[in-house]
């Protein structure tokens, strides 16, 4: 147990030494994606392009745009940039089911159905997209570029 204390006595000392003495990288919030094809409109592109992000807002976008020295460089090498919004839960061009108001209450309302209970994992949103849903051409005249849609659900129990 002597030698045991001793041998940490000695060997302890190096390990705290032994700590790497890098620098650390500053922080930033400014990013600059480099030799990036930009797609800012249909038919409006820029080869090669840069997108500037500061604070999480795109302050300039285009080429031989001036790049800060905080900023992290991101080379995307060739790959695409989509100007536009993108929503995560989203119901645009779904078609909404008719209410049911006339369905007789649960024998056991603490124990419903997975159906009557919301739970439909059946149930996939393509039968009930509608392509020529107005609320489509509302979401994109907005900006609005890419959407993961789910269908309805979720009824309450009565």
């Amino acid at each position: 147990m002597r030698n045991l204390v001793v041998l940490l006595v000695l060997v302890l000392p190096v390990l705290v030494f032994a700590q790497d003495d890098k620098p650390l990288a500053p922080v930033t919030r400014t990013y600059a994606i480099t030799n990036v094809n930009i797609i800012q409109a249909p038919g409006r592109k820029v080869d090669m392009g840069t997108v500037l992000i500061k604070d999480g807002i795109i302050k300039s976008v285009g080429k031989n745009i001036s790049i800060p020295a905080d900023a992290i460089v991101i080379k995307a090498d060739s790959m695409y940039v989509y100007a536009g919004f993108i929503d995560g839960l989203s119901r645009a061009g779904v078609v909404k089911p008719k209410e049911e108001n006339n369905r007789e209450r649960p024998k056991d309302p603490g124990n419903p159905t997975p159906e009557r209970a919301g739970i439909t994992p059946q149930n996939d949103v393509r039968n009930s997209l509608g392509i020529n849903e107005k609320s489509i051409e509302e979401m994109r005249s907005i900006g609005f570029t890419t959407a993961h849609v789910v269908p309805y659900g979720g009824r309450t129990i009565r």
